[in-house]
């Protein structure tokens, strides 16, 4: 009856980043079954401390529904975007938290917030608000709030769509 989400951006490239994806999918895997969304981060954070694996992290972004409640805890990753079908306004929750792997004794914060029919839950990692345009333009947060609210009452695939082509 719970629906789980993970999302992630590795610090790095290629192998490297690689690496930590791997043992990330592997914790989350393991851990899936916690329902304290801090513990899952505590306890990823401290294995992935433990397989030294340097000056890798990656930002992370845990969310569980259940019912009409959901629950955010992040790691290094923006907010996400809520767009509330009822009044057309958009809330941002705030995720603010260290990326996995960097501070054990981080006290990362939950969010909770009740959904409601036809709302919708925007998930980023911060390579959709900073990619650049042909002219060397950063996107931008504001302009990815902007793009939400213009598709927000979308299919998915739709939005996804629409928000890939923007």
């Amino acid at each position: 009856g719970t629906l789980t989400v993970a999302i992630g951006d590795a610090t790095d490239h290629g192998a490297r980043a690689g690496t930590m994806v791997t043992a990330v999918k592997g914790l989350f895997n393991i851990l899936v079954e916690e329902h304290d969304l801090r513990v899952v981060i505590r306890r990823a954070t401290t294995a992935l401390k433990n397989m030294h694996l340097g000056n890798l992290y990656m930002a992370f972004a845990l969310v569980k529904l259940q019912d009409n409640t959901l629950r955010l805890v992040g790691a290094g990753m923006p907010g996400a975007l809520v767009h509330r079908a009822s009044s057309g306004q958009i809330d941002q929750v705030s995720l603010s938290g260290m990326p996995l792997g960097s501070l054990v004794e981080y006290p990362y914060e939950v969010s909770e917030i009740q959904l409601h029919p036809g709302d919708t839950v925007f998930l980023m990692s911060d390579g959709f608000a900073e990619r650049f345009n042909p002219a060397g333009e950063m996107y931008g947060y504001s302009r990815t709030k902007e793009a939400f609210t213009e598709v927000a009452n979308l299919s998915p695939a739709d939005i996804v769509d629409q928000l890939v082509a923007v």
